[in-house]
């Protein structure tokens, strides 16, 4: 006869993993779905998709963020307390505008601010979003090195 403490143990044991319930606590996967895409300079097209992007609030932001493997960034950043409705046409600008976009180019050396543009949000609710973008940058190291971002088109799910 096998050892009883042994064998209740065993049983209570099973007993407790098996009637655990979820933890409301625990981290929810998200299927991030979207895309990212927009003109740089004229030069060269930006990709991102899925898993590269996320869309989330925070802090009173609504942030959208795309970032790749070779380290180029975009964030996308939405003054909630400037905003009465998300849909619509909103104005981009360093500081005080109701959008501010920054973009990392490459290896971290080129971090640029947009100085003047547009987020125009198409669709909106509290699972997903949608719209175009254009923006004017300068490079926060040297104010002479600008860009321009054409062609601005977002999409994602939102957690």
């Amino acid at each position: 006869m096998k050892n009883p403490i042994q064998l209740l143990s065993l049983c209570l044991l099973t007993l407790a993993l098996f009637s655990c319930s979820e933890d409301p606590d625990d981290v929810k996967v998200v299927d991030q779905k979207g895309m990212l895409t927009v003109d740089i300079s004229g030069t060269s097209t930006m990709n991102f998709e899925d898993d590269t992007l996320t869309a989330y609030t925070h802090a009173g932001l609504f942030i959208v963020k795309a970032s790749d493997l070779e380290e180029n960034n975009i964030w996308i950043m939405m003054d909630m307390t400037q905003i009465d409705n998300m849909i619509g046409e909103h104005t981009v600008a360093r500081t005080g505008a109701e959008v501010q976009i920054n973009f990392n180019l490459g290896d971290g050396s080129n971090y640029y601010s947009a100085t003047t543009g547009v987020v125009t949000v198409t669709k909106y609710d509290e699972t997903f979003i949608k719209g175009t973008f254009s923006f004017d940058a300068i490079d926060a190291g040297d104010a002479s090195a600008t860009i321009s971002a054409t062609n601005g088109q977002f999409e994602s799910t939102i957690y």
